[in-house]
C-alpha cells in the first residue's frame, strides 16, 4: 500500500483511478525485478548471464520507457510528470536530505565496464537488487511526503542507471 503521505498529496489525489493503479503497478513491477535478480543469483544462475541480462533489459525498458508511451495518457503517470510536478524546487534540499547512504553509494558507484569480468557484473547485480529493495522499503514506510519522494526519485535513478549498465554488460 502506498504511504499515506503520497495518498494525501494533492497531485496524487488528482490522478484518475487508472493512473493511480498504474503508479502502484509500476512499483510492484520494480519489486518483481529485484526479486528476479535475487532468484537468479540464488538459483546458481540457471540461465546464462547474457540471456538473463537481456530479459532484465526488457523488464526495465517496459518499466522505464514503454510504460510512458501509452496511447492514452489518462491511463498512466510518467516518472517525468512526478519529477516535474510532485517535486517542488523549493523542497529539493529537504528531499535530498532523505537520500540514504546506500542509495547515494549505489547511484554514485560506477557500473561494470566493458573490460570487466562477468563476476564483477554479478556483484553489481547483487548491489542493484539490494538498492531497489532498500529504496522500495523506504518509500513504503515513509511518513513524510518529502521522504517518500526522495525514495521514489532514487528508485527512478537506479532503474534508469541499470538500463544503461545492461547495455554495457551485453558487450562482455
Amino acid at each position: 500500500m502506498l504511504p499515506r503521505s503520497i495518498q494525501e498529496l494533492e497531485e496524487y489525489t488528482e490522478l484518475t483511478e487508472k493512473q493511480k493503479s498504474a503508479f502502484q503497478n509500476r512499483l510492484y513491477y520494480i519489486e518483481e525485478i529485484a526479486e528476479k535478480i535475487e532468484k537468479w543469483l540464488i538459483n546458481d544462475k540457471g540461465e546464462s548471464l547474457s540471456y538473463f541480462l537481456e530479459d532484465l533489459e526488457l523488464d526495465i525498458s517496459v518499466n522505464c520507457v514503454f510504460s510512458c508511451n501509452g496511447n492514452n495518457q489518462n491511463e498512466i503517470v510518467s516518472s517525468w510528470v512526478i519529477h516535474a510536478t510532485w517535486i517542488e524546487e523549493e523542497n529539493l534540499s529537504r528531499i535530498k536530505s532523505f537520500i540514504g547512504l546506500q542509495a547515494m553509494a549505489f547511484i554514485n558507484r560506477d557500473g561494470p565496464k566493458i573490460s570487466d569480468s562477468s563476476q564483477q557484473s554479478v556483484e553489481w547485480l547483487k548491489l542493484l537488487s539490494a538498492a531497489i529493495k532498500t529504496e522500495l522499503a523506504g518509500f513504503y514506510s515513509s511518513r513524510e511526503v518529502d521522504a517518500a519522494l526522495a525514495h521514489y526519485y532514487c528508485i527512478d535513478i537506479i532503474i534508469a542507471k541499470s538500463l544503461s549498465v545492461f547495455y554495457i554488460l551485453k558487450l562482455l
